[in-house]
């Protein structure tokens, strides 16, 4: 049993408590709710490729209904649905219901197995099958995202109780998706931008030292706040920001260090996701506090791996865009962004992330440089 359109699944321990009793509080909760206070829904967008060689059933369905095949695809765009249950499949989702006039029977098909990302109707449900199986719901369209994947946290892109609406789009644009998401097109670097994730680590034998972000926390809590995978790359600018046109529509955050951001002249909040058009500029003043801020795209920045990281090491020219920092002109490629994840973090977490008053100092092989009056302050326990 899963929970599905009216019903709940409830887990209790026996032994602490009773059927009778688990039922009374239940309905005592239900009874005091206020069904329109339900708050922190995500709301998915997501595009599909309708008709073509994506939507066999197309055609057929709308002249089965009377209807027109664009009156029959902007039903299906022009209502938002929640996400009520999983299906038989793993991460088949579906969605709440369709005009009355669009209801089908599901009809197994002998033979017939459905791509992955495929969009159908069965009844007045709707949903998007997650891999290639034998099905038999009523298809009229493809999405180029992976609804389901095993590297990815979370690997279903959908929830129960997620808002979604379908996007029409191209097929040009399906193809483009699919391959791999958009450009970031570098207009102005700033003074030292680097593609960084979390750093390589197990390869100090070996003499490859760890780089990665300076400033890990805030790139961990980017990545969230973006729907970015945990060990996917992102963006760290340092001191003074750049600017980036996106050539995807995509979301972003912006975490660490305040750089001014901004898009298309629009201030940005720190620490929260923003979605991004394309053709649309981000732009990154200089510091107001800290050095290094990080500028997290869904999905993550496309580089080559080395030794199992994507991290830039500049003095060895590994790893990151080519071992280097970004240039002006540079084009970054970026992975196909995640629904709207539309994250926040709370602005009390902002407090506890201010700068240390306590910085240790440990004597590296090159203390020597320094006069003895410029190693003095590093002498003591620590720096306040």
């Amino acid at each position: 049993m899963h929970p599905a359109y009216c019903s709940l699944l409830i887990k209790f321990d026996p032994r602490r408590t009773t059927h009778q009793q688990v039922e009374r509080d239940v309905r005592e909760r239900m009874a005091r709710m206020d069904p329109g206070s339900a708050t922190g829904r995500r709301q998915v967008e997501i595009p599909v490729c309708y008709g073509v060689d994506f939507g066999p059933d197309l055609a057929w369905l709308a002249e089965l209904r009377g209807l027109l095949i664009d009156d029959l695809i902007g039903s299906t765009r022009s209502r938002r649905t929640r996400c009520s249950s999983w299906d038989s499949c793993p991460a088949l989702r579906t969605w709440g219901r369709f005009p009355r006039r669009l209801p089908l029977r599901v009809w197994p098909r002998r033979g017939r197995r459905v791509e992955a990302g495929s969009v159908g109707i069965a009844g007045h449900q709707t949903g998007v099958y997650p891999f290639p199986v034998p099905g038999g719901w009523q298809i009229i369209g493809k999405t180029p995202l992976a609804m389901f994947r095993a590297d990815r946290d979370p690997m279903s892109l959908l929830a129960v109780g997620d808002e979604v609406r379908f996007r029409p789009i191209p097929f040009d644009e399906y193809v483009r998706i699919e391959r791999g998401g958009g450009v970031i097109r570098v207009e102005a670097p700033g003074l030292m931008t680097t593609v960084q994730d979390l750093g390589r680590e197990g390869f100090g034998r070996w003499a490859y030292r760890r780089p990665g972000a300076a400033d890990p926390v805030a790139l961990r809590i980017g990545t969230v706040c973006s729907a970015t995978a945990r060990r996917r790359p992102a963006l760290e600018l340092t001191l003074l920001g750049g600017t980036f046109r996106f050539e995807i529509d995509t979301w972003i955050a912006i975490t660490g260090s305040d750089f001014g951001p901004m898009l298309d002249g629009a201030p940005l909040d720190l620490w929260a996701a923003h979605p991004v058009r394309a053709g649309q500029i981000v732009r990154m003043q200089s510091t107001r506090s800290g050095a290094r801020c990080y500028l997290c795209v869904s999905g993550g920045i496309q580089v080559p791996l080395f030794l199992a990281s994507a991290s830039t090491h500049v003095l060895s020219g590994l790893g990151g865009l080519q071992g280097r920092a970004l240039r002006k002109g540079d084009r970054l490629q970026a992975d196909r962004p995640a629904p709207p994840p539309a994250r926040r973090v709370n602005p009390k977490v902002g407090a506890n992330l201010a700068p240390r008053r306590r910085l240790r100092v440990t004597e590296g092989l090159q203390a020597d440089w320094f006069s003895a009056a410029a190693r003095a302050p590093c002498s003591k326990p620590h720096i306040g």
